[in-house]
């Protein structure tokens, strides 16, 4: 749930690497991680070339990792995400929003400014058609296709209202804070290039239905007044995933392959 500085500070993670590196018969120590773990991984390599101490590693070996970032981050911060739980219960995806939007982690999984250059694909795309989506549509047009267009959603500067916990349905509305400190990072990670005499191996998931983006439009809605014993149908919000193979469910594949 920490910023990426925070994590290797917290796990004194660079002692970590020193010891097994002081250990080993190379001198080298191999470093391998999955999804998250990759962008920590960088975050180590990144402060071991700020001391000199680079070369302790010899290769690094990331799984899925969301190099450029994950559209899943988006969807996950606005409108939660089910994540399985024991015995195949599901936390809501209410609770997984409320967690998520105070976690540094869940931010520094947005798209970077690379990803943007890289896939086509709009983030989000409202309806031009529909009647809820207009208020976004003067704010943003009928796409957002920037990593500024999707930081600036995620603020709510379109002066939407923060939703209630149970709505998951609406937006959410982040702080500030939380979207600038990721702006830095994936500034870091879209910066990032291995030193001389890394090696670097990416395993890239492929051919499963991945989030790309979500789509704003309207949905049908009966609303009654039980004190006229009155029902009418209104028009409101309502989100759609937005889906591609090129992935392995959580990360797109360009993402995974940055380094390519």
């Amino acid at each position: 749930r920490f910023d990426l500085p925070d994590v290797v500070a917290n796990a004194n993670m660079i002692a970590e690497v020193e010891q097994m590196a002081a250990a080993s018969d190379t001198g080298k120590v191999t470093l391998i991680a999955h999804s998250n773990g990759g962008l920590v991984a960088k975050e180590i390599m990144r402060q071991l070339e700020v001391l000199g101490k680079a070369d302790k590693v010899d290769k690094l070996i990331l799984v899925a990792v969301p190099q450029m970032g994950t559209p899943k981050a988006i969807e996950a911060l606005l409108h939660g995400e089910d994540v399985a739980f024991l015995k195949g219960l599901f936390v809501p995806r209410w609770i997984t929003r409320g967690l998520a939007e105070h976690m540094q982690s869940a931010f520094n999984l947005l798209p970077t400014e690379d990803y943007f250059a890289k896939v086509a694909n709009p983030v989000i795309e409202f309806d031009p058609n529909a009647v809820s989506t207009a208020n976004f549509r003067s704010t943003y047009g009928n796409t957002i296709t920037t990593a500024l267009g999707m930081r600036n959603f995620l603020k709510g500067i379109d002066g939407r209202a923060k939703p209630d916990a149970q709505d998951i349905i609406s937006p959410n509305v982040l702080l500030p804070s939380f979207v600038d400190v990721s702006a830095i990072r994936a500034h870091e990670q879209d910066s990032w290039i291995p030193p001389v005499g890394l090696k670097v191996v990416q395993i890239v998931g492929w051919g499963i239905e991945t989030l790309k983006g979500i789509k704003y439009t309207d949905r049908t809605k009966t609303v009654c007044d039980s004190t006229l014993s009155t029902c009418l149908k209104k028009k409101v919000l309502d989100q759609r995933p937005l889906l591609t193979t090129d992935g392995d469910k959580s990360v797109i594949s360009y993402s995974a392959d940055k380094l390519s």
